[in-house]
């Protein structure tokens, strides 16, 4: 499935292309996906080594979906997610925390946005806001769910911006995540803030 291109204001080159948005194989451009990975969260040359072969094996689960943001033919942001697997190191502890909530629980198990990247030059434009609604809008689940990391409180503002809340008193991996989750479709963000 390709995604109509959406072109996305941003201060750069009047010569740069603007961005579009389709899906695609995360093995595919796995040398891109680590880059973007990397770049985003200033990852060295090691750390970008071991992310990458996460990220091979995420790129076989069953029913994973990702979204990139392209330059031409270059990507410069990407989200990908999967149906939750309860396999996973950290499932267990969140499908606890799904199961502590009645109305959660009723639903089945979530769509799961398992990761987000931007290059910095393209972050709090938008970017990872329409990545997200991107993915989530071919997910079958009637919600979503991730973690984010407890120790970056503007990353947890932006997801709320997009509608998740954190479970209350849901981590996971020793307390370094929240668990956050949101219905679907996610809503457009109600804030300033641009990611």
């Amino acid at each position: 499935m390709t995604l109509s291109p959406t072109p996305v204001a941003t201060t750069d080159s009047p010569h740069r292309p603007p961005l579009s948005y389709a899906t695609f194989r995360v093995m595919d451009r796995l040398d891109e996906v680590c880059d973007v990975q990397g770049r985003a969260n200033g990852f060295t040359s090691a750390e970008r080594e071991g992310r990458r072969t996460l990220i091979a094996r995420r790129a076989a689960e069953p029913g994973l979906r990702a979204v990139g943001a392209f330059r031409g033919r270059r990507l410069a942001g990407f989200a990908y997610g999967a149906p939750l697997n309860a396999d996973w190191w950290w499932a267990g502890e969140a499908l606890d925390a799904l199961g502590s909530t009645a109305e959660l629980a009723s639903l089945g198990r979530p769509f799961t946005l398992l990761e987000l990247h931007v290059i910095p030059s393209l972050q709090r434009r938008g970017v990872g806001g329409t990545l997200a609604r991107q993915l989530c809008r071919t997910a079958d689940p009637a919600f979503v769910l991730l973690t984010c990391r407890a120790s970056d409180p503007g990353l947890q503002h932006f997801y709320r911006t997009l509608g998740f809340t954190t479970l209350p008193g849901a981590r996971v991996g020793g307390h370094a995540y929240h668990v956050m989750t949101a219905p679907l479709p996610l809503r457009r963000r109600t804030s300033a803030f641009r990611a």
